[in-house]
């Protein structure tokens, strides 16, 4: 799978998905709180934690950016040391 998200963008997702999830889950079994919402905040917490550990943005893909480092591929022939 290609990464076209960056490092730090990566932790931050992975955070906010566990947040969202915690949250969501909360949500979900309190008495007083709209379950349709709680759903909705789970789903959103899921797609966000499997971005972050995958590193696969489908949006980005969709428009083509990559925020990842890109690589650089340096070779150095003995000559020139």
């Amino acid at each position: 799978m290609i990464v076209n998200t960056a490092k730090g963008e990566r932790i931050v997702r992975i955070i906010l998905g566990i947040i969202f999830i915690i949250v969501g889950l909360f949500i979900l079994f309190s008495v007083n709180m709209v379950l349709a919402f709680a759903i909705i905040l789970l789903m959103v917490g899921i797609l966000t934690l499997f971005v972050g550990i995958s590193g696969f943005c489908p949006v980005y893909g969709i428009f083509g950016i990559s925020r990842a480092k890109k690589k650089i591929d340096i070779k150095l022939n003995r000559k020139e040391l």
